[in-house]
């Protein structure tokens, strides 16, 4: 059983502040001026799980040489530019010494490339947005280098804002 743990990096919260001041009266008429000033960087991260568990691996997932799954959505809601990566800091918790490459990852139908310690950017945006993307995962099988027993890799999704 392969379960990933994921961890989001939640970066920047914070507040708008409203002023209001000019309030006149013509005739039935109120005007109000109101200053909405809006200074603050406001970034988030959410997943829509942080597990995600492979289950059993059957043997035709190891005579094809992988195991596939969908991994999470993840979420991001920035009025600022920012970036989001995705590593696998340490190595795979394994009966035998696994490379955090074996595991592979993809959104968007893109190809799958293989897990790195140091992130690789999954989306970014130069101008803020608000979005979703979903990450598949693959995990390389050998009957050589992968003896039976439990794997589990920690994956991190860190957003990087600018502005």
């Amino acid at each position: 059983m392969i379960r990933v743990r994921s961890h989001a990096a939640l970066v920047l919260l914070a507040l708008a502040s409203v002023m209001s001041s000019g309030l006149s009266a013509q005739g039935s008429t109120a005007t109000v001026r109101v200053n909405l000033p809006v200074t603050d960087l406001v970034a988030t991260l959410s997943l829509s799980t942080d597990l995600t568990d492979f289950g059993t691996i059957p043997f035709t997932d190891l005579t094809t040489g992988y195991s596939a799954t969908q991994g999470p959505m993840v979420t991001v809601r920035a009025n600022h530019s920012f970036t989001v990566l995705v590593s696998a800091p340490n190595p795979f918790v394994a009966p035998d010494p696994k490379p955090v490459s074996d595991m592979m990852w993809s959104s968007q139908g893109d190809p799958f490339v293989g897990m790195a310690t140091l992130g690789a950017e999954l989306v970014s945006s130069s101008t803020g947005a608000s979005l979703s993307r979903p990450v598949d995962f693959r995990v390389l099988w050998g009957f050589s280098s992968d003896p039976p027993g439990d794997y589990s890799l920690r994956v991190d999704f860190t957003l990087q804002t600018g502005g």
